[in-house]
């Protein structure tokens, strides 16, 4: 007699959202929880609801006001609140700043890559501080996003007609400054195609909580690398962001419900092997 299949995975969808870009309304029937961990306080209140009866958890990156600067976000905290809150995904917006031509204000991109500019940011959760988390943990970040919920992403965006770029470099700078043209134009010759203040850590913290992780970002303009065209400012940004940000829900709210309909046991078992292989316990 053929032995049982093994129970689908539970699919529960984190969303971190980004400036101008972390909107409750998505959600049905929400409610809100204050939570605690051992890293501190996320940004704010996760708000819980549903997308199409799908399970989602809803957090603003930099808080519901935002008056978190994206070195001091708790991507920990953040990460971490979703884990406990049973989240197998974490779907994430950012705006971000254009390093290449084809990527014009307005322009989705799937990102499948990043370079990590940032200095002062916790980028691990077992940092010997937390007695949750024993050992040292060396994470792979070869494929820092999970590829199958990338192409969930991409072919929404399609579906949808949206001007989406299928893949991309993403830097990740300290901020909260902007780039000097030096700067922007250095970053361009390293490969990379979009940039920002806080894909990393957030990636990283993802994968060793053992989530797919993927990253829908929106070009609000082209840094400051491009002649005879305005350089970013947060007036810019905003005004990109206001009149773009209906593009990110629309996908979010198609795709939750197609990642929800999925059959996802394989890859979340894949991402929590991957974290058991990396860590070096602590010799007894």
């Amino acid at each position: 007699m053929a032995a049982a299949a093994a129970a689908s995975a539970p699919v529960k969808i984190g969303i971190i959202g980004g400036t101008g870009l972390d909107d409750p309304d998505i959600l049905e029937g929400r409610t809100e929880k204050y939570v605690d961990t051992p890293y501190g306080k996320p940004s704010d209140a996760l708000i819980l609801g549903k997308i199409k009866n799908v399970d989602c958890v809803l957090l603003a990156r930099h808080g519901r006001h935002h008056t978190i600067m994206p070195s001091n976000v708790n991507y920990r905290a953040n990460i971490w609140a979703l884990k406990e809150e049973n989240c197998s995904h974490v779907l994430v917006t950012t705006a971000c700043g254009s390093l290449r031509e084809e990527i014009q204000p307005g322009d989705l991109v799937i990102i499948d890559q990043f370079i990590d500019r940032t200095t002062k940011r916790h980028s691990t959760l077992y940092d010997g501080q937390h007695s949750t988390l024993s050992g040292v943990c060396h994470i792979p970040m070869a494929e820092p996003f999970c590829t199958k919920t990338r192409e969930v992403l991409i072919e929404t965006a399609k579906k949808l007609g949206l001007q989406c770029h299928s893949k991309g470099t993403m830097i990740t700078i300290e901020g909260p400054r902007f780039s000097s043209r030096a700067e922007s134009c250095m970053f361009r010759s390293w490969g990379a195609d979009v940039i920002n203040m806080t894909t990393v850590p957030e990636v990283i913290l993802a994968k060793e909580a053992g989530m797919s992780y993927a990253s829908i970002a929106m070009a609000t303009d082209y840094d400051c690398w491009k002649e005879h065209e305005e350089a970013v400012s947060v007036d810019k940004v905003l005004k990109t962001l206001k009149g773009n940000a209906n593009k990110a829900t629309s996908i979010l709210l198609t795709a939750i419900p197609q990642i929800g309909s999925m059959e996802w046991t394989s890859t979340l078992h894949t991402l929590k092997t991957t974290v058991q292989c990396s860590v070096i316990l602590p010799k007894q």
